[in-house]
């Protein structure tokens, strides 16, 4: 090989290698919004504890960011990794909290199916043996080949990433549809490659005799623009008359909150944040009116797990259905 010919290939090849690494690691490549029918699992080994036939006097549902069931340091900081002893312990807790509950229909967030980052457990169908939610509809809404993040040590990365929502239930799912949202327009392309899609996961139950239509979501945690984006999005879907329940993490805080800045875990900023007046637009309505939350805002917090000083999770309803009774889990605080 002559030393000219040496040279292309010392040029060349970096780039090439990069480009490679860049499309195999951030596949499937989405970054504008898509939809699709999610998967919808019976679990016929699971034995039904109710008649899914009668339709229940109460109907009690949970949302719940779990955080893929880490705990504190699962975004980022301070994140260690940990091994499948940990996460089965940490699901077999949840399972304990979601038994207590009683809940009919569980909507979930930030659940991984097949990751790395917690060694490739289906934590979807581990909690749905654990709890005998035997119908469960999956959203994967963060799938790549590799997430180079958290970004140093390199041991750290979390690796191969297939995470996103689902939604347990006791009753049959008849219908699951996905839509991932638009990723922020403020975020550099190749970034945006990695970061994750926010979106909107509607599932339609057969509860008895009823159908019903609900939501589960995660909207858009750093951009503001975005995140009013996808709350009008919502917003004009709600507005139809044709949707029950809207249960997930907002990632805003109600319009009337009394600090929407300078949180100590955080720089987080709500200010001027339209997200939740979009959604006061609606014929559906909070479980937690904002004259019942400004009486004693910290009873109603829900994020950070350790020490909640704001509310980022919501659960809207159709006045067609009669709301009976909200509260918040502490002990979900892990």
């Amino acid at each position: 090989m002559d030393m000219k010919l040496f040279l292309i290939l010392l040029v060349v090849c970096p780039p090439v290698l990069l480009v490679g690494f860049l499309l195999w690691a951030s596949f499937p490549w989405t970054i504008s919004q898509k939809s699709f029918e999610g998967e919808i699992h019976t679990f016929n080994h699971i034995p039904a504890h109710i008649d899914e036939e009668i339709t229940p006097p109460v109907l009690k549902v949970v949302t719940w960011n779990m955080g893929y069931a880490y705990g504190l340091g699962s975004e980022g900081r301070g994140y260690e990794q940990k091994d499948s002893v940990f996460f089965n312990s940490r699901l077999k807790q949840m399972g304990e909290l979601l038994q207590k509950s009683e809940a009919d229909i569980v909507f979930l967030q930030e659940i991984d199916f097949d990751s790395k980052r917690s060694t490739y457990i289906d934590q979807a169908r581990v909690l749905a043996e654990l709890t005998g939610y035997r119908h469960v509809a999956y959203a994967p809404s963060w799938v790549a080949g590799y997430i180079p993040f958290p970004y140093m040590p390199i041991r750290n990365h979390f690796g191969q990433m297939n995470s996103g929502g689902a939604v347990l239930s006791k009753y049959p799912i008849l219908k699951n549809t996905v839509d991932l949202l638009q990723k922020p327009e403020s975020q550099a392309w190749w970034y945006n490659l990695f970061y994750l899609h926010r979106y909107l996961q509607t599932v339609e139950v057969k509860v008895g005799e009823k159908i019903l239509t609900a939501v589960n979501l995660h909207l858009e945690a750093f951009d503001r623009t975005n995140r009013e984006k996808q709350a009008e999005l919502l917003s004009s879907r709600m507005q139809t008359g044709k949707i029950d329940l809207v249960a997930g993490d907002f990632n805003m805080v109600p319009t009337e909150a009394s600090k929407k800045n300078k949180f100590p875990d955080g720089d987080d900023n709500y200010e001027n944040d339209l997200s939740y007046d979009l959604l006061k637009r609606t014929s559906l309505k909070d479980v937690i009116p904002e004259d019942i939350y400004n009486k004693n805002e910290s009873l109603y917090w829900t994020y950070p797990t350790d020490k909640a000083n704001r509310k980022l999770d919501y659960i809207f309803y159709n006045e067609q259905l009669r709301f009976i009774k909200v509260e918040v889990l502490w002990e979900a605080s892990t």
